[in-house]
């Protein structure tokens, strides 16, 4: 019994010794085969690499950038008064005042730049014009066209509600060699105030063909005056003469 026994051990025994022999060969035939292939990177390198479908994304919109003061029209040029002076108008496309320095640089009838001037406009209402005058420390006589740009923004000097002044523009009439440009003010406000007024002359097409300007005015509460803006510009034809203030001082 104890032989039968015994020998089934031994036969258990050199089976599970022939699986295990088995496993080697099958292992190092495998692993031969690896080696023969150029390794694990030269297998893996063989794989099919999985294909990649891009995803088309919009491409995104971009905001164009919002306009602000703008020069619209022709540019005068005057020589009157001692100094070369520049006078344009000034578009505010925005729901805010305005203010701006501006400056223009003088060409000659060849395109040579000759001078540059320089000046402010202020306070320009929301999609409105307002006339601007820039002044060259130099005459500059052989000046015949200006290229004005917007140099620096200025902080606006009053709300952008309406001003509380009332102007009814008057007679344009010459004066010697130039004009003038009358005007009535009254002063609706609770304050009084101090200011200056200036006046455009527009052709039919819109195009600024001239620009006077009042002396420092103040006006009590309440107060109404007229008042006198002048140029020595001449006197040019014209469709609409506009009022507008210049300056306002709280």
């Amino acid at each position: 019994m104890e032989n039968g026994v015994g020998e089934s051990r031994w036969v258990w025994l050199a089976v599970a010794l022939g699986v295990v022999a088995a496993g080697v060969v099958c292992f190092g035939a495998a692993a031969l085969a690896v080696l023969q292939a150029g390794g694990p990177a030269r297998l893996l390198a063989s794989r099919p690499t999985p294909t990649v479908t891009p995803v088309a994304r919009p491409l995104p919109t971009a905001t164009p950038p919002t306009e602000r003061l703008q020069v619209v029209g022709r540019v005068l040029i005057s020589h009157a008064g001692g100094a070369l002076q520049v006078h344009g108008l000034a578009r505010n496309p925005e729901s805010v005042t305005r203010s701006a320095v501006l400056t223009a640089t003088l060409v000659e009838q060849g395109g040579r730049l000759v001078g540059i001037a320089v000046g402010t406009v202020l306070d320009v209402p929301p999609n409105d014009t307002k006339p601007f005058t820039l002044v060259s420390s130099d005459p500059v006589l052989d000046a015949v066209d200006a290229r004005v740009v917007l140099a620096a923004w200025l902080p606006a000097t009053q709300p952008t509600a309406p001003p509380p002044l009332r102007l009814t523009p008057g007679a344009v009439r010459a004066r010697g060699n130039g004009f003038v440009m009358e005007a009535r003010v009254t002063n609706e406000d609770r304050q009084p105030h101090r200011f200056t007024l200036v006046g455009s002359l527009l052709d039919a097409g819109g195009n600024l063909v001239g620009v006077a300007r009042s002396a420092p005015l103040t006006l009590a509460p309440g107060e109404s005056t007229s008042a006198t803006l002048t140029s020595p510009d001449p006197l040019p034809s014209f469709v609409t003469a506009r009022v507008q203030v210049d300056v306002l001082e709280e």
